[in-house]
This record gives structure tokens, C-alpha cells and sequence, in this order.
């Protein structure tokens, strides 16, 4: 599903630090957002799902994802810390010109993207990140988004292979995401042409989390994309298929990392 970022004029873009004490996820839902995006793991280890492929993430990790490109962070320990670059379209053109890089500019570009960075120039990255995301002067604050795009876009010792996932588990999550997440595990793996057995073992071992797990970050995404002020949220708590309203606020704090009132006061949405 496609998300709004909404950036704030005259931002070209955004430097934000994401950690996982502080929240456990951005976004529970499989997403994409117009905006070229960059992330920089500086610390811990995590695992991104984009497409059909797993990137698992660790120090020094340099993953881009593309404007046509859904993806979800799934899984991070503890101490998982990255920095989270995102880049209007129009900057982005401009600069892939300048480079003459069309590759940086596509919308959905083969190949893998996962790059192992340098320490050096990890720690420059990083650093830079950490001023931009400081910088108050918008003006300032462009250029230095401008610079960060054309040197991070250069850097990258080697291209880290991302691991395919089975085509069945993939079909699974795409049965669950898209409206599918109350069939029976008998049901939904009969439509993945799979036994019940090894539908879930797969599942668990290439997605790191059971099937009623899954299904529950994906209800709870259908709550907070169908929120507006005012709306009663044990009624679309029950609607999106939680059974009762303690299920929805456990599911609210493990994936969202804060009450469902707290989300809503922290003006409900997640926001870079």
C-alpha cells in the first residue's frame, strides 16, 4: 500500500534516528511511500522484507528502497539502531542526472541494494546524518540532504545478496496483507498449495514470527489505516477481526510500541 510521509515544505527531505528501545516499528504493514529511501544500521541487528526477499541488517548495512518497492521492517533485537534517509522525487531526479545514474531514479531497479559501507565511511554517513537531522535551517538542511544523496549513493565495498523467500510463505503474506487474514491455517495453506505443517513451520522460520502473530500486526494495521478523529476504536478493533479490545491494546504496544491512546495523541500516525 502506498503511505504519505508528509514532509513539510521546503524539505527535500528527512534524517531521522530509528531505535528500537524507543519504538519497536515504524510502520506494522507492508508499505511504499514516493520518496527514495536509504537506511544506515548502526547498531544491533535487524531483518527488512522488500518484495519477495529478506535483508538482514547489521553495522555498517546500507539498504536503499525504491519508491515502487513495499517493505517492512520485521524483525530487530534490542540494541537495533539505523538511521532512516528519505528523499523527494524531484531532488532525486536532478541528481541522477547530474551522476548520470538513472538507476537511482527508477522506481523499482533490479538488482540487489544491500551494500556493505566501509567503517570509515559508515561513520561518515552517520555523522552526517546526525547533523541534518540537527541542522534548523532548511536551506542548510537541502544541501546537505543534496550531498548526502550523491555520496552515500557512491559508497559500498561489495552488494550484499538478499535471501529469496519461499514463493508459497510469500503468497501467504500476500493472502494475509490483502484481506485474507481470517482463513483457517488449513484454508490458507490449501491456497498456497502446502500442508498445514509445513506452512507453518516455513512461515515462522523465513518470517520470524507464527501465522497469529502476522495476522494480528496485520489487523492491527487495518485499525490505524482506518482511523479518523472521533472514530470509536473498539468498534474498529472488532471489525478488523481482534476479538476483544485487550487484544488490540497488546498488539498496539508490541508492534507500535505505545497504547493505542498514546498513538492517537501522538496524533495518530507514524511519522517520520
Amino acid at each position: 500500500m502506498r503511505v504519505s510521509l508528509a514532509l513539510p515544505e521546503p524539505a527535500a527531505g528527512a534524517a531521522v534516528l530509528h531505535r528500537a528501545v524507543e519504538r519497536p516499528l515504524f510502520d506494522p504493514r507492508l508499505h511504499r511511500h514516493d520518496e527514495l529511501e536509504f537506511n544506515l544500521v548502526v547498531s544491533g541487528r535487524g531483518r527488512v522484507l522488500c518484495r519477495d526477499r529478506w535483508h538482514d541488517l547489521r553495522p555498517g548495512i546500507g539498504l536503499w528502497l525504491f519508491p515502487g518497492q513495499e517493505h517492512m521492517l520485521m524483525e530487530q533485537d534490542a540494541a537495533f539502531a539505523m538511521w532512516v534517509v528519505v528523499w523527494r522525487p524531484a531532488l532525486v531526479r536532478r541528481l541522477a542526472r547530474r551522476l548520470d545514474a538513472a538507476e537511482l531514479a527508477a522506481s523499482d531497479p533490479p538488482g540487489e541494494h544491500r551494500r556493505r559501507l566501509a567503517p570509515a565511511a559508515a561513520r561518515r554517513t552517520a555523522e552526517l546524518c546526525a547533523r541534518l537531522a540537527d541542522e534548523p535551517h532548511a536551506h542548510r538542511r537541502n544541501l546537505g540532504l543534496a550531498w548526502l544523496l550523491a555520496d552515500a549513493w557512491r559508497q559500498g565495498s561489495s552488494t550484499e545478496p538478499a535471501a529469496r523467500l519461499p514463493a508459497q510463505v510469500e503468497q501467504a503474506i500476500r493472502l494475509i496483507q490483502h484481506g485474507s487474514d481470517d482463513l483457517p491455517l488449513a484454508a490458507l495453506a490449501t491456497a498456497c498449495g502446502v500442508s498445514p505443517a509445513w506452512l507453518s513451520r516455513s512461515f515462522a522460520r523465513h518470517v520470524g514470527m507464527p501465522i497469529t502473530a502476522f495476522r494480528a500486526r496485520t489487523r492491527l494495521a487495518r485499525v490505524l489505516d482506518g482511523w479518523r478523529p472521533g472514530d470509536n476504536l473498539l468498534h474498529l478493533a472488532l471489525h478488523a477481526g481482534f476479538g476483544s479490545y485487550n487484544r488490540f491494546h497488546a498488539a498496539c504496544r508490541r508492534w507500535v510500541g505505545c497504547s493505542p491512546r498514546a498513538w492517537i495523541a501522538a496524533g495518530g500516525a507514524a511519522r517520520l
